[in-house]
């Protein structure tokens, strides 16, 4: 291991190296299931929402990294085998282990070497995140929602509001899911953002939101059009409106041109996996992620 090893929290100025690195990665084949696309918006995500995520740099630069929420780690092929990759996982680990829970991280598909990593950390399978496409033709009714709601766009409602939103409808969703003040700001003052992607619920009689649907296309591809988020509030659950969202959502999209429409879903989420099937989408992909934390289900893998 480099005597002048160091590890830490990611800046701003290490995003295109890692976008470097991770493009690296992708070229030899060792990230089959990651869409280039979508790697491209994990980094740049990096910019402003880098908590948690640590790079590894030597001498000869960045040569390794970790983001727990991405869930993934990668080192330079010529950096491995020298403990590097372990440094990093273990470093991350102690960092969430107070307020995070465990650390999970991403199989790629095909990835042997990955696998005799991630099993000599002692890490087994712990559970999947799904993709679900809706097949073309499917009929979708368009959506209703209740006299008690109206939509609003985002840009209608103040950013502490929707964050606060975001928040609390995920409280108790099967990962762990927040954004920051920060984060979504930086999301709002994008050249490609477009408010009209994100339909917010709010009660008819206050004004308070109670839930949300976004969605975007990416335009660097064939028109793909994913459903990125949908959610409710507790107390709005279990009255159908999360399907008249999807159904929203749905409607947005081949509106806007998208060719085919997809949304992932944790596999744990028995209830979105029920509501997004019932709606007709079926599944495409599994993304397996692993943990030290042994489950019921590790021997499936």
């Amino acid at each position: 291991m480099p005597d002048l090893l160091t590890i830490r929290e990611v800046t701003p100025a290490d995003v295109e190296s890692v976008r470097s690195l991770l493009h690296g990665a992708q070229a030899a084949g060792e990230l089959l299931g990651l869409d280039p696309h979508l790697a491209d918006r994990m980094v740049d995500r990096l910019a402003v929402a880098a908590e948690g995520s640590l790079v590894a740099s030597g001498q000869i630069g960045l040569i390794g990294f970790v983001d727990p929420g991405a869930r993934l780690t990668v080192v330079q092929p010529g950096s491995r085998r020298r403990g590097i990759g372990r440094r990093l996982v273990e470093t991350a680990e102690r960092s969430r282990a107070a307020t995070d829970g465990p650390l999970q991280l991403w199989l790629p598909n095909g990835n042997e070497g990955a696998r005799r990593f991630l099993g000599a950390l002692g890490y087994r399978y712990q559970s999947s995140l799904w993709r679900l496409d809706l097949p073309a033709g499917t009929p979708v009714a368009p959506p209703s929602f209740p006299s008690a709601l109206r939509q609003r766009r985002i840009d209608e409602i103040a950013v502490d509001a929707y964050v606060d939103l975001f928040n609390a409808a995920f409280r108790d969703h099967p990962t762990s899911l927040r954004v920051s003040r920060e984060q979504v700001e930086w999301v709002h003052s994008r050249p490609d953002f477009d408010p009209t992607t994100v339909s917010i619920l709010v009660e008819r009689d206050g004004d308070r939101p109670a839930g949300f649907c976004r969605v975007s296309i990416d335009e660097h591809g064939p028109g793909s059009g994913e459903i990125d988020f949908v959610a409710l509030l507790p107390a709005w659950r279990g009255r159908g409106i999360g399907r008249e969202l999807v159904r929203w959502g749905i409607e947005r999209l081949l509106q806007a041109g998208a060719n085919d429409v997809f949304l992932q879903v944790e596999g744990e989420n028995a209830g979105a996996l029920r509501l997004y099937q019932q709606t007709g989408f079926v599944a495409a992909q599994e993304w397996r992620r692993w943990s030290r934390a042994v489950s019921s289900a590790a021997n499936s893998v």
